[in-house]
């Protein structure tokens, strides 16, 4: 048993002071179930980092001989916030998914850097900071339990320190209303995540030009038979936006047939101008021969004045046919532009469910988990000993780890306090 109340008054105190100081004042080897991550080293799945791109120019050198200037300037189209996805790597534009998850910043901009090269052919720097952090949660018989701010370094009693430390019994009652609105964000976690199931299962079947397929998880959330509903729905509900985009393929594919059939009357006509032309001028050849029965000139200035007149038509014809070829040419890239653009759309649309999915599904299962928790706080007797234990969500499933008072958190921890004497778990399987 592991009593806490001893150490939260240092724990406030060194709070107070800044959690850089909390951190060395408590920190004690990690209990063999845990992993720790060094401060401010490991990024975490939801960290949301900012990645600046540099490259390096340099500037013409003044009068005298001059040494050229070097300078930076920041690549706008690359920088950008970033978000680190379920599967521990955020994708940048050009250079691909980048490993991220369990790693410093000097690592991944050295990753950044090299795709960099090896995409523009040119060295950049690269500046990796993290924005924004997923917050610890504190849960059981504490004053306020809840989400707070994560800071580097932060362990597990400076996490209780800020929930307010152990409840008192007449505090009990507070419990059962968070345990009732943790139930209701669960309920409702699980209500989104069924309508985004529903959703991926009609995108990658349109991706792939398949059947829709009903997930098992949906089957698993709302039955077999609400399950086919729910994606018979999506599927009629994409219907129409598939049949627009058919529509506008199909006016380009007929307007692209009649350029080509006006092409080919064009070419036709091309064709026996050329021959007339072939006609007129062995007409001049032969009229340019001694020949008495002949009036010579009358013949080549009719023939010349009517090779004149075809030589016109033939450079309007071929002005046409160019005119034809280039809007031939416009239309089949309209064309193109429009599937692509469905396909880039159904890839993104996939990628942001898949993001959202993985979100709603730890937030399901942390909601139910902290409303379990204080339900079982309201109805305990309380002992006055407490046991920590550490609900962690990874690439591959969520564990709970046995904790100290002095266990070192990550971004997203579930610090769970329990009362005397409660069994904790090695590992627990992930929502799926």
């Amino acid at each position: 048993m592991i009593r806490i109340t001893s150490l939260l008054l240092a724990s406030v105190l060194t709070l107070s002071g800044g959690l850089g100081t909390a951190t060395g004042a408590l920190a004690q080897p990690a209990p063999s179930g845990a992993s720790s991550a060094p401060d401010g080293a490991g990024f975490t799945i939801g960290d949301k980092l900012r990645v600046t791109f540099f490259e390096q120019m340099d500037m013409p050198g003044g009068q005298g001989g001059a040494a050229p200037a070097t300078t930076f300037y920041q690549r706008i189209d690359l920088t950008s916030d970033y978000v680190v996805g379920a599967d521990g790597r955020i994708s940048l534009p050009r250079l691909g998914a980048i490993k991220v998850a369990g790693r410093d910043a000097d690592s991944v901009s050295a990753d950044i850097q090299s795709a960099y090269l090896d995409a523009m052919g040119r060295p950049g720097d690269v500046h990796v900071a993290i924005l924004e952090r997923q917050p610890v949660y504190v849960l059981g018989p504490v004053r306020s339990p809840g989400a707070f701010a994560y800071a580097s370094g932060m362990v597990a009693i400076q996490a209780i320190a800020l929930a307010g430390g152990p409840e008192r019994l007449q505090d009990r009652l507070a419990p059962v209303v968070e345990a009732g609105r943790e139930t209701e964000r669960s309920e409702d976690a699980r209500t989104r995540l069924t309508l985004l199931l529903s959703r991926r299962a009609w995108l990658e079947s349109v991706r792939d030009g398949t059947p829709p397929v009903v997930p098992d998880e949906l089957v698993r959330l709302v039955g077999r038979t609400n399950a086919g509903e729910m994606v018979a729905a999506d599927v009629a509900a994409g219907r129409a936006a598939a049949s627009a985009r058919e529509s506008e393929i199909a006016n380009f594919r007929q307007r692209a047939r009649a350029w080509r059939e006006e092409m080919t009357v064009l070419n036709r006509s091309l064709g026996e101008i050329e021959r007339e032309i072939t006609e007129r001028g062995a007409r001049i050849r032969q009229a340019t021969e001694p020949d008495p029965r002949l009036s010579r000139a009358s013949v080549i200035t009719t023939q010349r004045t009517e090779l004149v007149e075809l030589e016109r038509r033939r450079r309007e014809v071929q002005a046409s046919i160019h005119r034809i070829e280039q809007q031939l040419s416009e239309t089949e890239a309209a064309r193109a532009r429009v599937s692509l653009e469905f396909d880039r759309t159904i890839a993104q649309e996939l990628v942001t469910l898949t993001n959202d999915i993985v979100r709603l599904r730890q937030m399901a299962s942390s909601a139910s988990e902290i409303a379990g928790s204080l339900g079982d706080a309201a109805s305990s007797s309380g002992s006055g000993e407490f046991d920590i234990s550490i609900i962690r969500t990874a690439a591959d499933g969520v564990e709970t780890l046995a904790a100290t008072p002095t266990t070192r958190l990550m971004p997203g921890d579930v610090v769970r306090v329990t009362r005397g004497g409660a069994v904790v778990g090695t590992s627990e399987a992930a929502v799926r």
